[in-house]
C-alpha cells in the first residue's frame, strides 16, 4: 500500500512539474507590461432631465382654457441614430400630467393607439409629419397637439417641441432643448 501511495504521489508531482513548465513556456511569449483597455461606458438618455425644462416652460403659456384636450404625439426621431421614442413619449406624458395645473387633459394612450389603427398610422411612424399629427388630433377632437422631434447627431441630439392649436395649426408655444445623457 505504501508503494502505491508513493507511486501516485510521484506521478502527480511529475505531472505538475510538466504542466508548470509548459505553462511558463506558454506565458513567456506574452508581453508583461501591456495596457488593458477598459470597456466602453454606456450612456443612457435621461428623459426626465431632458424634457422637464421644456414641459415647465410650456405650462407657462397663457390663454389656454382649463382642461383643454391635449394630444401628446409620439416623439419623432430625426437623429442619425436610434433612440427609444416610445419611452421618451411616456416620460413626456407623465411630466405633463405631474406639472398640470388643470391646464390640459391628456388623451389616453389606448385611445390614441385605437385612433392610429383606424387612420392607418403606425404608433412609431418615423415619417409622421405635423399635418398627420393635427389630423390625428382632429379625429380625437383635441384642442391642442404637442409635436416633438429629436434632431441632429445622436451623440448630442436636440429636442424641438411645438404646442399647436388643432383648429388652425397655429404654433402657440415653441421650445428647444438638448438631450441629456447619464452614465
Amino acid at each position: 500500500m505504501n508503494n502505491s501511495w508513493f507511486f501516485i504521489m510521484l506521478l502527480t508531482t511529475v505531472s505538475l512539474l510538466t504542466y508548470g513548465h509548459q505553462k511558463n513556456k506558454f506565458f513567456s511569449n506574452l508581453p508583461t507590461n501591456e495596457l488593458v483597455q477598459m470597456p466602453p461606458k454606456f450612456k443612457y438618455i435621461n428623459w426626465e432631465a431632458s424634457l422637464s425644462p421644456l414641459v415647465n416652460n410650456m405650462m407657462l403659456v397663457d390663454g389656454i382654457r382649463k382642461n383643454s384636450l391635449l394630444l401628446v404625439n409620439t416623439i419623432k426621431n430625426n437623429t442619425n441614430g436610434s433612440l427609444k421614442s416610445g419611452q421618451a413619449t411616456t416620460m413626456l406624458r407623465s411630466l405633463i400630467a405631474a406639472a398640470n395645473s388643470e391646464k390640459f387633459t391628456l388623451i389616453r394612450v389606448d385611445t390614441i393607439k385605437s385612433a392610429r389603427i383606424n387612420l392607418g398610422l403606425s404608433y412609431e411612424d418615423s415619417l409622421e409629419s405635423r399635418s398627420k399629427a393635427i389630423a390625428l388630433a382632429r379625429y380625437l377632437k383635441a384642442q391642442y397637439v404637442l409635436y416633438s422631434t429629436a434632431n441632429g447627431d445622436i451623440k448630442k441630439p436636440e429636442l424641438d417641441m411645438q404646442l399647436m392649436l388643432v383648429n388652425t395649426g397655429e404654433i402657440v408655444w415653441d421650445g428647444k432643448g438638448i438631450i441629456i445623457y447619464s452614465k
